[in-house]
């Protein structure tokens, strides 16, 4: 694939600034944090370098998309219960929440962005560091590759129907929002249909 990966960090998450393979660092977090006790904990996250509007691009898309989502974990609001997942089909019983659904970037366009966020499966969920996960490209979905064959919480098994837990995925240290951007990747969406045929780095809605 030729798809590219962009992480944010919006809690305690530290992301080298070098042109190897980056290495997302949780380090000590608060003293509220369940990683405040643990030894530093390394993942290896597969990135090439971005061009620096890219990288503008991608933090202006991390602010714009977290001020609306349902990131109230302790006392979630009613239209963070709307958007709640109460099971996914052939989900095995997992010990954390999700969230999923649109976040209007642009009403007069028609533009949305489709977000899934999955919880920390930590005890204490709102002291855990929140990551927002991006695929490259444009034209990479987050959730099509990065929550469903990469980091995600879940694997899709070889029948094609059911779930299994990714004994690997970052939601067991962090919360994780994924996030397809811009608009015409995944599930995001625009009723402008020249909004589909100009994206590129500078285009994050």
């Amino acid at each position: 694939r030729s798809c590219v990966h962009h992480t944010i960090q919006t809690g305690n998450v530290q992301l080298s600034q070098t042109t190897t393979p980056r290495l997302a660092r949780f380090p000590h977090a608060s003293h509220e944090s369940p990683l405040a006790h643990s030894s530093q904990h390394t993942v290896l996250v597969s990135v090439e370098p971005p061009r620096a509007p890219m990288a503008v691009a991608v933090l202006l898309a991390a602010i714009l998309a977290l001020s609306p989502l349902p990131l109230s974990l302790a006392s979630p609001s009613a239209a963070a219960a709307a958007d709640r997942i109460t099971r996914l089909p052939g989900q095995p019983p997992v010990n954390f929440s999700m969230y999923s659904g649109y976040v209007t970037v642009d009403a007069a366009a028609g533009r949305a962005l489709f977000y899934w966020l999955v919880e920390s499966a930590a005890a204490k969920p709102e002291s855990a560091p929140l990551v927002l996960w991006l695929n490259g490209g444009p034209g990479c979905s987050s959730v099509g590759y990065g929550a469903s064959e990469e980091l995600g919480a879940f694997r899709i098994n070889a029948d094609g129907r059911t779930l299994s837990v990714n004994p690997y995925s970052w939601n067991k240290m962090a919360n994780v929002l994924f996030l397809d951007a811009p608009a015409g990747v995944g599930y995001s969406y625009s009723n402008t249909s020249s909004d589909l045929l100009a994206p590129g780095d500078n285009k994050t809605g």
